[in-house]
């Protein structure tokens, strides 16, 4: 479900139930990114479920939508934010979606430009938006540093065409264009969430946060994965780099998210006499 948290009152609303939309009964989707979960009904009865669709981040758009990334769907939601239905899904797999039924189907503008299991969506802009694309069901990731890796990546969308171009993105070390084999080998691959967004300052220059916050490393722990924090300039170069203890989870998906503030502790970037 996508519900509306009111702070004040703290009543929680339905906006939307996703299995109107996208359901395994009418669309059995096989995925291998699936997962178990334990039960637990209102008589205390018992059992297991599979995790279908795994919504793992929601935003607001910039034109009057609320964008919602399903996690083992491969998929990107657009529905409008008055409640009335869907607009249009983006995803990887174009069998998640089937026909479409209620909305519009988006295709990529390259097989390179698809993202495998999304997190943390933010729009940045009317029809454009940025995600993490952590990597872990893309063809030939078996989940070992060697053969996966993950991503910050920025799209603009055509509705004319119905297609989502690739237009940014960010790895580490290696850039784009540098051949999947190597950024396999050689980029980060990190295991769960994630944060990008652009950064809100008046300094001249376009740059971007983005954090990589449970990197799968050779010196790993069983407790959990250790984040990695980026300045990023416009090209997709790194600026700057820091690197965060591990935070131990239950399914080692580290600190899941790391945002900007513009201080800590009321720091000006102008003097304040």
């Amino acid at each position: 479900q996508l519900v509306r948290w009111d702070r004040a009152t703290n009543e929680v609303e339905t906006v939307y139930d996703l299995f109107d939309y996208v359901d395994p009964v009418s669309n059995a989707y096989l995925s291998s990114s699936y997962g178990w979960v334990d039960l637990e009904c209102k008589d205390e009865r018992k059992s297991r479920g599979i995790e279908w669709s795994h919504g793992s981040s929601a935003a607001v758009g910039m034109d009057g939508d609320y964008l919602i990334t399903l996690r083992n769907l491969q998929m990107l939601l657009s529905m409008e934010a008055d409640g009335s239905g869907a607009r249009w899904a983006l995803a990887s797999d174009s069998s998640a979606v089937g026909d479409g039924g209620a909305f519009d189907v988006y295709r990529f503008d390259a097989e390179g430009s698809k993202f495998w299991e999304p997190h943390a969506v933010v729009a940045t802009a009317k029809d454009e938006f940025f995600l993490v694309d952590d990597g872990k069901s893309r063809p030939n990731c078996t989940g070992a540093t060697d053969t996966c890796f993950s991503r910050a990546v920025g799209y603009r969308l055509d509705h004319a065409t119905k297609q989502a171009s690739l237009f940014w993105e960010f790895e580490f070390p290696l850039r784009k264009g540098a051949g999947i084999a190597n950024e396999e080998a050689e980029d980060l691959f990190n295991f769960d969430g994630g944060y990008v967004a652009k950064l809100d300052r008046d300094r001249g220059n376009e740059s971007y946060i983005v954090a990589f916050t449970a990197v799968v490393v050779d010196d790993d722990a069983t407790t959990g994965h250790p984040a990695f924090v980026f300045e990023v300039d416009a090209a997709g170069d790194a600026v700057s780099k820091i690197r965060l203890p591990r935070v131990p989870t239950t399914h080692k998906s580290g600190s899941y998210r790391a945002e900007a503030t513009t201080s800590i502790n009321g720091e000006l970037f102008t003097r304040p006499w």
